[in-house]
């Protein structure tokens, strides 16, 4: 059976992308203190003598005296008036602020929780409509250099799907079965035939290769083949997920490569391709 070898290349490609970081160290001058001046204290002159004046006469005391308690009286009043304005002044300050402290608090109770928007979506649609899946627009779809003219006018079709902030791929293909084969959707052995010849050629695309599991699905009544391994390609560690479908006269797979440290991540995108839990 004729079937796409994925390339180290397409692997290294994903651990080659990096996050850059840029950093900025702001400088702060500190502002010298001002240094104050006192100005000198001018001395008061000496009182001059007082000459000698003729004593007034007691009606002028004591209409002097009598000047200086209205002022006194007026004085006393304004600055009273003053005290009584400025504490009303405080009082109204402070219930205006309780106010609207009142106001904020009831208004931040009732306030609706935003409701986050679901992740936009792309469909993919393989095998006749019988195999269709969405993938998150995050990933960005690009052409396969691994399909050739000869491979397309063979009738392979492929696309790759790449996460650049997550590090991930998935990789989309569509084959032929050799001499125009047709089978059922849930033809066990062409499914078994698939799954033996990915794993011979990952065995010899990945270092530290390592089988962690094989599964067998039902998706909407297509049977589904997934087979779960590990590997290292030029020091970076991955995880890849093959999801095979048949049907008919044509073979799907689906390779899913993450970043061994992103299981959760990865695990949770193959189980949308899948259906599985």
């Amino acid at each position: 059976m004729r079937s796409l070898n994925l390339k180290t290349v397409v692997v290294c490609s994903v651990l080659a992308l990096c996050l850059g970081m840029t950093g900025a160290q702001a400088a702060t001058d500190t502002p010298q203190p001002a240094t104050s001046t006192t100005p000198k204290t001018t001395q008061p002159s000496k009182t001059s003598k007082t000459s000698k004046t003729s004593t007034p006469s007691k009606t002028a005391k004591s209409s002097k005296t009598s000047t200086i308690s209205k002022t006194a009286k007026s004085s006393k009043t304004s600055k009273s008036s003053k005290t009584a304005k400025t504490s009303a002044t405080s009082k109204t300050s402070k219930t205006t602020k309780t106010s609207k402290t009142t106001k904020t608090s009831k208004s931040a109770k009732t306030a609706p929780k935003p409701v986050p928007a679901p992740p936009a979506t792309q469909q993919v649609t393989m095998l006749g409509g019988k195999y269709v899946f969405a993938l998150p627009k995050d990933y960005v779809e690009g052409p396969m250099e691994e399909i050739d003219d000869k491979a397309r006018a063979a009738g392979v079709t492929g696309s790759l799907y790449m996460n650049k902030p997550a590090k991930r791929v998935v990789i989309v293909t569509e084959t032929p079965l050799p001499d125009a084969q047709n089978v059922p959707s849930n033809d066990t052995q062409t499914l078994d035939n698939i799954i033996a010849e990915t794993l011979v050629q990952q065995q010899s695309s990945y270092k530290d290769f390592s089988k962690l599991g094989e599964k067998k699905i039902v998706r909407q009544g297509l049977d589904l083949r997934q087979l779960d391994i590990s590997g290292s390609v030029e020091g970076g560690k991955v995880l890849s997920t093959t999801i095979a479908a048949v049907s008919g006269t044509r073979t799907a797979v689906v390779n899913v490569i993450s970043l061994e440290k992103d299981v959760k991540a990865h695990e949770a995108l193959v189980n949308s391709l899948t259906g599985g839990k």
